[in-house]
This record gives C-alpha cells, sequence and structure tokens, in this order.
C-alpha cells in the first residue's frame, strides 16, 4: 500500500501508460478484478504520495489521461501532473517528450518505462506480424524509453547540476522463464531484460550516475489482458480458449493476483536514493509465483503442433 513519504522530494519524472481503468477480461475474472486501475495509473499516485514535484503521465488513448492527471492533482494539490498522449515506439515521439520535460522543468530524475503490450497465442498460431509487433513496443519502444530518458537525465542545469537518475522497466515473470506465456510476448520481455541490463553496464562505465533496474509482476489486474482482447489482435481460436478457461484460470490465479500498487511502489524504490546500490537487476514483484509455479501446470491447454 502507498505511504506518504519524501524520498522523491522536489524530483521529475516521467511515467508512461497504459494509464486507463481497468476492463474485465472476462465475467468470471471480473469478479476478483473488480474496477481495479492499471500500474500507470498507480504509479502516477505512489510517486505523488512519495513527494514528486512533476509527474508526465503518458498513454496511446486519450481516454482517461486527462482524467487521471486531474484526479491525482485533486487528491495531491501541491503535485503537477501533465497528461502526454504519445506512443513509445517512435523515437521522435520519445525524443519530443524528453526534450519537454528537461525545457519546462529544468530536469529528469526518474523515469518509469511501464507502457507494454500482451499476446496469447500458441506456439504454432504465432506469426511472424505477431513477433514483430510485441518486439516494436515491448523492447524498441524499452530502448526509445531508455535511451532519451538516460540524456535527458545527463542534461544539467541549475535545477539539476550533477547528471544521474534512475530509470525503471516493467518486464515481466516472463522475462525469467518460459512459463505459459505466449512465445512473442515472453521472448520480447526476456530481450527487454536483456537491454536493461547492457544499458545498466554502459551507463555505470560512462559513470553518468544514472541506473536501470526492472519490475517484473507476475498476474496483475491491469487493462492490458483486456485491450488485446478486444483490439482484434488476437485469433478467434486463442479468444475462445481463453474465454472458455475463464473460471479455471480464476481458480488457479486468485491468490496470486496482485493490486498494481504493489507494482508502482517497488518502482518508486527502485526510483529513490534508497535503492542507489541497485543497479541492472529485475525485481520479481510475483507474490512467490515463480517459487510455487508448478501449481499452474495445466491452467492452459498444451499447445497443438500441426505438421506441414
Amino acid at each position: 500500500m502507498s505511504v506518504y513519504s519524501n524520498i522523491l522530494q522536489d524530483t521529475v519524472g516521467v511515467v508512461t501508460g497504459p494509464l486507463a481503468p481497468l476492463q474485465a477480461l472476462f465475467a468470471e475474472l471480473s469478479r476478483l478484478a473488480g474496477a481495479a486501475s492499471g500500474i500507470g495509473k498507480a504509479a502516477v499516485t505512489s510517486y505523488a504520495l512519495a513527494g514528486a514535484r512533476t509527474i508526465y503521465a503518458t498513454d496511446l488513448s486519450e481516454s482517461g489521461l486527462q482524467e487521471v492527471a486531474e484526479g491525482v492533482m485533486r487528491e495531491h494539490p501541491r503535485i503537477k501532473v501533465v497528461a502526454v498522449r504519445m506512443g513509445i515506439a517512435r523515437s521522435e515521439e520519445m525524443e519530443a517528450l524528453v526534450r519537454r520535460v528537461v525545457n519546462e522543468s529544468r530536469r529528469l530524475d526518474w523515469f518509469f518505462a511501464n507502457a507494454g503490450i500482451v499476446d496469447f497465442e500458441s506456439f504454432n498460431n504465432t506469426t511472424e506480424e505477431q513477433m514483430t509487433r510485441l518486439f516494436t513496443v515491448n523492447t524498441v519502444g524499452v530502448f526509445n524509453s531508455i535511451q532519451w530518458a538516460a540524456r535527458g537525465m545527463m542534461n544539467i542545469s541549475d535545477e539539476k547540476p550533477r547528471s544521474g537518475g534512475s530509470i525503471v522497466v516493467t518486464t515481466s515473470l516472463a522475462s525469467t522463464f518460459g512459463g505459459i506465456g505466449s512465445p512473442a510476448y515472453t521472448t520480447s520481455k526476456h530481450a527487454t531484460l536483456g537491454l536493461l541490463r547492457s544499458a545498466a553496464a554502459q551507463l555505470m562505465l560512462a559513470k553518468t550516475g544514472i541506473r536501470v533496474n526492472g519490475v517484473a509482476p507476475g498476474p496483475t489486474k491491469t487493462s492490458i489482458g483486456a485491450h488485446t482482447l478486444q483490439s482484434g489482435t488476437m485469433s478467434e481460436s486463442a479468444r475462445k480458449a481463453f474465454m472458455e478457461k475463464g473460471p479455471k484460470v480464476e481458480q488457479a490465479m486468485m491468490d496470486a493476483v496482485a493490486p498494481p500498487e504493489e507494482v508502482a511502489d517497488v518502482a518508486v524504490f527502485l526510483s529513490s536514493p534508497l535503492s542507489a546500490g541497485i543497479n541492472g537487476q529485475n525485481i520479481l514483484t510475483d507474490r512467490g509465483m515463480r517459487l510455487a509455479v508448478h501449481a499452474f501446470a495445466g491452467v492452459f491447454e498444451l499447445p497443438e503442433f500441426k505438421p506441414l
């Protein structure tokens, strides 16, 4: 649960979406998920509670974005939340965002690269297009975020006389093993983990004072799955199988599904001086699911492979 503190007093940072409220993945799971919000929205609140001065909150969709910003500012009048509609997959959009932050606020102290998408297709049904789409957002998008965030954090001014900062990336439990996730999603998250470790090492060796870490959620009450179900990017066979398994998935995951605040609070910790000795790490926030993954065996049917 988020609490008031001053660990990020007077700092400026970015939280990338999704920020929109949760819509039910399917009827059975909706009872468990309720009206919870995504990690992005929870993070804006957590960073505000930690004393941040200005938070730039981004999302690809305008739906709910301004509402999130205004809601946090009503609750925390001394905090400024700037809503920015943008995507992370295009370098020029990320450059524009970071330049805006530095020009307006004269500093960039932390960056929570949380935006991402999910996929549920089996290996046999996954297409090259799906692999490309997941890598474009989950890996290239994170690359753009780290590269431009680091450049912004190296910028010095009267507000911030020294280079330095913290970049936090939302990876996934899927970045730690093969698991039950789709090959496109799992592979993109493994690549993202390698990317953040490479960036952490190079920024350290360059003596920038910038750290890069990952936060790896297990099942979380967010809107990412609902968006996939509703967007038409999942095949009809995968959609049907996922919906039919609703009660079984709920039963298996009900104790492991965490509120997004648990992930957001770890991101705040990694952004703060309290984690100064942590760099290039991937912090699991899965309520121990990784240690008991065998309990989830059989939640989904084994993938079907077809000959030529």
